[in-house]
């Protein structure tokens, strides 16, 4: 815990500077996959929390990486299906977007932190890279918020008894064909919330006959992409800060809480504009502000 103590100053303002639109709570937990039970020891060992499948395990079976990997297969850069950095800190997933001839494709699904709401607007906004031992590409990576997981409509007349999940209606699909094996490439837009939507999936939710492939000069037949850095957070949702703090005791504008803000950078200045304090969003600060008697 961080402590600022106020001796001779009563007023302070706080200016916040964010990348992203504004400070943000991120509606994902555990968007970067830092956050796992153990080291993954092989493909499809997916010890991620939070994170799951949101069809049979014995169908869909998405892969976890970490730098901590126990073995040549699940460790980062290198892995059993390429090279790549985390495009955040130390892990990422990796799925089976599509297969040519309607084989198996693989899902992964969060609960969110919080039901969205009629109307409003979110952002969203993930990474990807396609693994270098696959690099076969495609379209159709998209991501579907829904209520209820346990209500998707699986499709396994085209899959030769694979599952796969079908829906137009609340997903968001790249149509281009995303090719990229060397570095990352971000995958955002807007969506506008049906209302009570709870669960977040990535995957292919797209026909066979309207997926199309990149070149294929490995004669591969997945695509398999690695995801990272997943974000939802509503847009314009503000924060309102006071630009007062009275601590005196009374129980109002006493601290206040960045800790579940994301990107962001705050500065603290007195009212003669000299910065008494910076910090940003990554040292998980909680701020509490208190008033010493004068001395």
């Amino acid at each position: 815990m961080n402590v600022l103590i106020l001796k001779s100053t009563i007023f302070i303002l706080i200016f916040i500077i964010t990348t992203r639109l504004n400070c943000q709570i991120n509606l994902v937990p555990n968007g970067s996959f830092e956050s796992f039970k153990t080291c993954p020891a092989t493909l499809a060992d997916f010890s991620v929390n939070n994170w799951f499948s949101p069809i049979s395990p014995m169908e869909s079976t998405p892969d976890y990486f970490n730098v901590c990997g126990l073995s040549g297969e699940s460790g980062i850069p290198s892995n059993g299906f390429g090279f790549q950095n985390a495009f955040d800190s130390s892990a990422y997933v990796g799925i089976v977007l599509s297969t040519i001839g309607g084989g198996g494709r693989e899902y992964i699904a969060i609960k969110l932190t919080e039901a969205l709401i009629p109307n409003h607007t979110y952002y969203y906004e993930f990474y990807v890279s396609v693994g270098d031992n696959s690099n076969l590409s495609s379209n159709n990576l998209g991501i579907l918020l829904i209520d209820d997981t346990s209500n998707l409509l699986v499709d396994t007349n085209s899959w030769g008894g694979f599952n796969a999940i079908i829906n137009d209606d609340q997903t968001i699909v790249q149509n281009e064909i995303l090719g990229d094996t060397s570095g990352w490439l971000k995958i955002s837009g807007n969506y506008v919330a049906h209302g009570n939507e709870n669960y977040l999936v990535i995957g292919n939710f797209k026909l066979d006959n309207l997926t199309l492939f990149g070149p294929n000069e490995y004669n591969s037949v997945e695509a398999y992409y690695y995801v990272d850095n997943v974000f939802l957070f509503e847009i314009n949702n503000g924060f309102i800060i006071p630009n007062v703090f009275t601590p005196n005791g009374d129980g109002i504008n006493e601290f206040i809480d960045f800790s579940e803000f994301q990107n962001c950078r705050v500065s603290i200045v007195n009212r003669w504009g000299s910065i008494v304090h910076v910090m940003d969003s990554q040292s998980k600060f909680f701020m509490v502000w208190q008033r010493l008697p004068w001395s």
